[in-house]
Formats: structure tokens, C-alpha cells, sequence
């Protein structure tokens, strides 16, 4: 019995440091990609906002611009969606990590 006394040690402290990792997805992961999730719709936003605006006056630099700050936006949430969704498939694959 004392041949296996620090492997249950080490199990032992691996199972306490299991909140460390649900701390960090809650308290840093997923409000940071909220945060950048956020700022793309903000960049897509404006985009469309300038592509309207350039496509009405005329000016053909800002139908540009705008059009490139949709692009950009779109991608920044794809990206955004695409982060949550590894992160829950990372959760669901190990879920003795302590993710739910």
C-alpha cells in the first residue's frame, strides 16, 4: 500500500487543480472572446454603416473602405465563434479537466 502512496498523491493534487482550469475559461476565455466577439460586430457595423454612406454620396473610397471593414468584421466573428466553439470541444473531449 506505501508502493502507491504518491501516485495518489499526484492524482490527488490534479483533481484539486481542476478548478484552476473552469476559473480560467469562466473568468478569462470567455470574456475575452465576448470582448473581441463584441468588437468585431462593432467593426461590422461600422463597415456597412460606411459602405451605405459611401455608396449614397458617391464616394467611391469609402464604399471601399467599408466594404474591406465588413470583410474584416465578418471574419473577426468567425473567428470569435470558431475559438468558443475549440474551447467546448476541448471541454467535451477531456472532460475530466474539469470543464462543463
Amino acid at each position: 500500500m506505501f508502493l502507491f502512496s504518491p501516485i495518489l498523491d499526484i492524482v490527488y493534487a490534479q483533481t484539486q487543480s481542476i478548478p484552476l482550469l473552469e476559473n480560467i475559461k469562466t473568468n478569462i476565455l470567455n470574456p475575452l472572446i465576448t470582448l473581441m466577439f463584441s468588437a468585431a460586430v462593432v467593426v461590422f457595423l461600422y463597415g456597412v454603416f460606411e459602405f451605405v454612406r459611401g455608396k449614397s454620396q458617391g464616394d467611391q473610397d469609402a464604399h471601399t473602405t467599408g466594404g474591406r471593414h465588413i470583410l474584416w468584421g465578418i471574419i473577426g466573428m468567425a473567428i470569435m465563434v470558431s475559438a468558443y466553439g475549440i474551447i467546448h470541444l476541448i471541454c467535451g473531449t477531456f472532460p475530466d479537466m474539469g470543464c462543463r
